[in-house]
Order: structure tokens, then sequence, then C-alpha cells
């Protein structure tokens, strides 16, 4: 019978990640754990715009820090949407169009200064993997908020808290905490149990139980795993994320080879 971890041995898990937009924009559309990733990556990739074909601007030019007005394309813009794509091939996929059009490209932040969250984005509409772009999330993640969370979890004083290995172990949670885990460097080490918490007042509460350990405090990074790992848990399954990165009682109990995952 395989052993809890022994997955982290024998899956087939790749150690190289996606390297444009358009590869990790495919990963993310079907796997949560790199969604992160692609709204890390979106405003520094290049992204690609239609404009009209009277536009002045070479097709294909890339225009790092806009200062011109840009005549938008009328085309896939009757419900007042915004067709952006990740790669120029994008923009031909199913036959969507099949004579030649004018093109920009930007960096993705320039994109959402450009329209500030007026405009809902429509990623790929061509493709058969496509995405909605909203203008709530756009903002959000012009602000830096798209993934900010609670603090990590803290305890009362006094709580006994014991962390073991859960008997019915989620292997896809923990295969999609893994692989949220390599995109991020700034992640050394990562640990995953089952925690039993009675505080003081005998109010018991049993959570999956998440430690890192980070060589830099990113306070986006728990709220990153939380998104990540969501679609993984089944109602009435809940996780808690500790920074294991300093001393502490708890942290000690979770920094145990038994419990490392990454």
């Amino acid at each position: 019978m395989m052993e809890p971890l022994d997955f982290l041995k024998s899956s087939n898990i790749q150690s190289s990640q996606p390297g444009t937009l358009d590869e990790i924009f495919e990963l993310a559309a079907k796997n949560a754990e790199y969604r992160p990733l692609f709204y890390r990556t979106f405003p520094e990739a290049r992204v690609y715009l239609l404009v009209a074909d009277g536009s002045e601007i070479p097709t294909g030019t890339f225009l790092p820090d806009l200062k011109m007005d840009i005549e938008l394309s009328p085309l896939f813009m009757s419900d007042g949407s915004v067709p952006v794509f990740t790669k120029p091939e994008r923009i031909y996929d199913n036959g969507a169009i099949t004579g030649p059009v004018k093109y920009i490209a930007l960096p993705g932040g320039q994109l959402l200064e450009m329209f500030n969250g007026e405009k809902t984005l429509v990623i790929n509409p061509n493709s058969n993997i496509s995405h909605e772009f909203s203008r709530a999330d756009q903002l959000k993640l012009m602000t830096g908020e798209i993934f900010k969370t609670a603090k990590p979890k803290s305890f009362k004083s006094g709580s006994q808290v014991t962390i073991g290995i859960p008997e019915d172990y989620p292997t896809e949670l923990v295969e999609a905490l893994v692989k949220y885990c390599e995109t991020r460097m700034e992640i050394t080490e990562t640990y995953f149990g089952l925690m039993q918490v009675i505080d003081p007042d005998g109010e018991e509460e049993v959570t999956f139980v998440i430690g890192v350990d980070v060589a830099e405090e990113i306070e986006d990074i728990y709220g990153e795993i939380g998104a990540s790992l969501r679609p993984h848990l089944i109602p009435g399954e809940y996780i808690n994320i500790i920074n294991v990165s300093f001393k502490d009682p708890v942290a000690d109990l979770l920094r145990q080879k038994h419990f490392k995952v990454y």
C-alpha cells in the first residue's frame, strides 16, 4: 500500500514551470493552483490588442509605455467587452478571423491602466479556453488585493494543539499544494497535516493545517494558497495556514519530516 507521502516520489509533477503567459493561462484555466501565477505574471507579460484597420501603428508594434490614443477594432465589442490575446496566433483560433487584422502588443499592466476597470476584458475569446476578466478583478489586481486574506492562524494562549497525518489522505489537494509551491520561489519548505485545537474554553476545531517556511514574508501567499486549494475541499473541510519560519510551539510540531511535502 502506498504511504501518504509516497506520491511525491512517484507523481508526474514537473519541476520546470511554464514560461509564457499563454502557457500559464492554459494551465490556470484547468488548475486553480496556477491562477495566482497567471495574475502575478499578467502585469509584466505582453498581451495583444486589436486596433482599427486604419491605425497608423504598424501591426505587432510593442508599446511598453502607452502615450497615445489608440482606436480599438470594432470586432467582438458588441457587448462592450474588449478582446485580449495571450499571443498573436490566438486571434485566429477556430477560424473566427480569416483575414489580416491589425494588433499591438503592450504589457498587461499598461492594458489594465488603459481601461482602469471600466471594461470587461475577455482573454482569448476565439479559443476553446477563454476567460472573462471582470472589472472587479482588474481593479483588485491593480491595487494588489486580488489574493488578500486574513493573517496566518494564531492560537489562544493555553490552547492544546495536536497535529497528525489524516487517515483519509487528501492526495489531490496536497499535489495541488506542491504545484503551487513550485511557482513561488519565496517558499522554501511546506508542511501538511491534520490539526486538532482545543482552546482554554473547551472549544474544539479540527482542520487541515499547512505550514510554510518562506525566505521573504509575502502576505499574498496565504490568500493564494487558499484560492489554489479551495476547489479540492469538500463541504465541512477547512484549512489553516501558519508561518513556520519562526520558532513557535505549533510551528515546531508541524516542522517535522513526516509532515513535509515540499
